[in-house]
């Protein structure tokens, strides 16, 4: 898995919108980042919120556009592609691994 990284004020609010879309095994790492929203979206996303460890708090499954989603105690999240967590179950693993190489 590959995760681009936004982490400055202005890469988090263009967030996705700085890409064009989400190719397989790709998504977009946010920090610190609480709550997420795909206003201007064409297409679902899966999003896992994170704590500062890098475990997985919560996540949601196929978040149409046009919606929020928010975890409070929540330090970053990773935007994957619309389904990918449900494809890959090992996508935990996957996230961490990302995060933690060099």
């Amino acid at each position: 898995m590959k995760l681009y990284k936004a982490t400055s004020f202005w890469a988090r609010l263009r967030g996705l919108h700085a890409y064009n879309g989400l190719s397989p095994h790709t998504g977009l790492y946010i920090a610190p980042c609480r709550a997420i929203h795909t206003i201007g979206l064409s297409y679902p996303i899966d999003v896992v919120f994170l704590d500062k460890y890098h475990r997985v708090l919560a996540q949601r499954h196929h978040l149409a556009p046009w919606r929020l989603a928010c975890c409070p105690v929540g330090a970053a999240v990773v935007e994957l592609p619309g389904g990918y967590c449900d494809a890959h179950p090992d996508f935990r693993q996957a996230i961490y691994a990302a995060l933690t190489s060099t």
